[in-house]
């Protein structure tokens, strides 16, 4: 009988934990602040279908901010360069696919200029 109660158990977790979906509409505290205009580039993400933007760190190899945004527009064009700022928040989202470098954050924008 215990047996059966723990497998139980461990099903309901399982299932549980399944079932939440990562929400970048949901942001955390502000990790990284840019309030001043600075370059990026826009990308579409697929899998999540959303938006984001991909601020690459200077004098780094590899270092990237990736900010996904809860704007539904969807007249952007992926690669394109932007200029923006906005605070960079911790988020609970994980991409399927995640660039080696790079930290994954919700975007909270202040301004977006599309080049």
């Amino acid at each position: 009988m215990k047996k059966i109660t723990y497998l139980l158990c461990f099903l309901l977790f399982i299932l549980v934990s399944c079932s939440e979906e990562a929400d970048p509409c949901n942001p955390g505290a502000i990790v990284h602040k840019f309030p001043d205009s600075t370059n990026g580039s826009m990308h579409f993400d697929a899998d999540l279908n959303f938006f984001y933007i991909r601020y690459s760190v200077p004098g780094t190899i590899d270092s990237s901010y990736v900010g996904y945004l809860c704007d539904s527009r969807t007249d952007f064009e992926d690669g394109i360069v932007v200029v923006f700022s906005g605070n960079f928040r911790e988020t609970s989202i994980e991409p399927l696919t995640r660039t080696g470098g790079s930290e994954i954050f919700s975007l909270e924008l202040d301004s977006l200029i599309l080049m």
